[in-house]
């Protein structure tokens, strides 16, 4: 029996949650795509995306939908190859059947389809209405689907900023991300209180997606889902650098914001 789509509008009290109505909870149990209702969650999703007012509202919260409303969907490197971007639309890609290929056992499997660190961040602009940035390289060897080094290169090393730096609090607002050489995340909230940054990502460590809070004076990590999984990033380091992108409607999110 799917319950997970109960009681989801949770008041919250601070900015960035007002605005987006939605609480920042705890991951759901894993999926499994032969036993869900996905047309529930088809109408949570459009929901949330219709009270959405800007890009960078609908980026967060389809980002903190799927960490945290929709079950946890497992992890795994490039099962979304292969995929082109109109094809992540909505939910209905969960239910695909892939072809993996297992190097320690020279075998193929067939499981469903995952999503990687990419892959998330790219579901999140697709169902947000964004273009997704794709080098020619990344399209021959993954199909219609950024890799982390595509969006660093469309947001720019200008717009790149240590996640220690001195104004990083500051600067960043949810709906940035948070990255590293090889793995991004989505900043669904910034604890001004904390000087800390909730991230939402799909990890190998998470077994999938998972929640990570970092420190912005340490740099470390403060919380984690993946301390029951078998490595804990907990007092270690993770993400390196905040990544600003630029929404066409930013200026309508700051009024906002100023309104809240």
């Amino acid at each position: 029996m799917d319950n997970n789509v109960k009681n989801l509008d949770i008041k919250t009290d601070t900015p960035e949650k007002k605005l987006y109505n939605l609480e920042i909870g705890k991951v759901q149990n894993k999926i499994d795509p032969n036993n869900i209702d996905l047309n529930k969650y088809e109408q949570k999703l459009n929901e949330i995306l219709e009270k959405s007012q800007t890009q960078r509202e609908k980026v967060t919260n389809s980002a903190i939908f799927l960490a945290t409303i929709f079950p946890k969907i497992p992890y795994l490197l490039d099962r979304t190859s292969g995929h082109d971007g109109a094809s992540l639309k909505g939910l209905n890609w969960v239910k695909d059947i892939v072809d993996t290929y297992d190097k320690t056992t020279d075998s193929h499997h067939t499981k469903n389809r995952t999503l990687d660190c990419s892959g998330f961040v790219s579901w999140t602009w697709v169902n947000s209405g964004l273009t997704i940035p794709i080098t020619e390289a990344t399209e021959k060897s993954r199909g219609s689907i950024g890799c982390t080094w595509d969006y660093e290169n469309l947001i720019g090393k200008e717009n790149e900023e240590p996640i220690t730096s001195k104004n990083i609090i500051k600067n960043t607002k949810p709906g940035d991300f948070a990255y590293m050489k090889g793995h991004i995340g989505i900043i669904i909230e910034v604890n001004k209180k904390t000087s800390e940054l909730v991230i939402a990502h799909s990890s190998e460590n998470s077994q999938g997606m998972g929640i990570t809070t970092i420190s912005t004076i340490t740099g470390k990590v403060t919380k984690d889902d993946a301390r029951t999984c078998e490595t804990d990033r907990i007092g270690k380091t993770y993400f390196e650098t905040v990544l600003h992108p630029s929404y066409k409607d930013d200026e309508i999110y700051e009024k906002l914001m100023i309104q809240k």
